[in-house]
């Protein structure tokens, strides 16, 4: 074999490693790559408000024998309807607004009320809603209802801590593990005929800490680095 025929299979050698070495990094670099940007689209996709628009049903909430949902006359859509004097006067909402709103970083609650009639009224109430859990129990206060008939209102909850008064517990006890969330659907001491009010559109907003792109893009940095320095090693 001729001296140029050795350095011939010597270069080609040489060019076989190199595409070896990159396929081999190019298929790590994969590997470490794509978990963490799934992590990262997890995390993205936990951002977000719970909701209930009743568009469809009452998407799981618990009522009184008075109250229904009804397709049509919300805003806009469906609605649940609280027709007479129901012995409860609230409605309690399904597991996806409970939790632990500590970790969700639940920040304000927000839902719409409706009078329809207020009956025969000789008494107003206030606007309210009602947390419970292992930690302790509060309730939020919010403004006398109106005195007539009245349209589409947006109630806003703030979730903090000066805005609700505490009944037994701590706040942050509380936050850690909310298992009811009741909200109020009557407000009136009255004779007959009796009040008939709408409720729609509550939102739980949430913000969950994401991860910062920068920090994914460090995670994805640093794995590159410990490929590189495995390759020279």
């Amino acid at each position: 074999m001729t001296v140029r025929n050795k350095h011939i299979q010597l270069v080609e050698g040489q060019r076989k490693e190199k595409n070896m070495y990159r396929t081999c990094f190019s298929a790590i670099i994969i590997k470490l790559f794509f978990p963490v940007l799934f992590f990262g689209l997890l995390v993205t996709s936990a951002e977000g408000d719970v909701m209930s628009t009743f568009d469809t049903d009452a998407d799981g909430w618990v009522f009184g024998v008075d109250h229904s949902w009804q397709s049509t006359g919300g805003n806009p859509g469906g609605y649940i309807l609280n027709s007479a004097d129901d012995t409860t006067g609230f409605v309690s909402a399904p597991s996806k607004f409970l939790g632990d709103w500590a970790a969700m970083v639940a920040t304000n609650l927000t839902y719409e009320i409706k009078i329809f009639d207020t009956g025969s009224v000789y008494k107003i109430g206030n606007y309210w809603v009602r947390i419970d859990g292992p930690g302790g129990n509060a309730y939020w206060l919010g403004p006398p209802a109106p005195p007539d008939p009245s349209a589409w209102l947006t109630l806003n909850v703030p979730i903090t801590e000066s805005d609700w008064t505490i009944e037994s517990g701590s706040w942050n006890a509380l936050l850690a593990d909310v298992t009811q969330l009741r909200i109020a659907t009557e407000f009136y001491n009255n004779y007959w005929p009796q009040e008939i009010t709408g409720f729609d559109n509550v939102s739980l907003d949430i913000n969950p800490t994401p991860v910062p792109s920068a920090v994914l893009l460090g995670m994805i940095g640093l794995s590159v680095a410990g490929v590189k320095l495995r390759k020279h090693a």
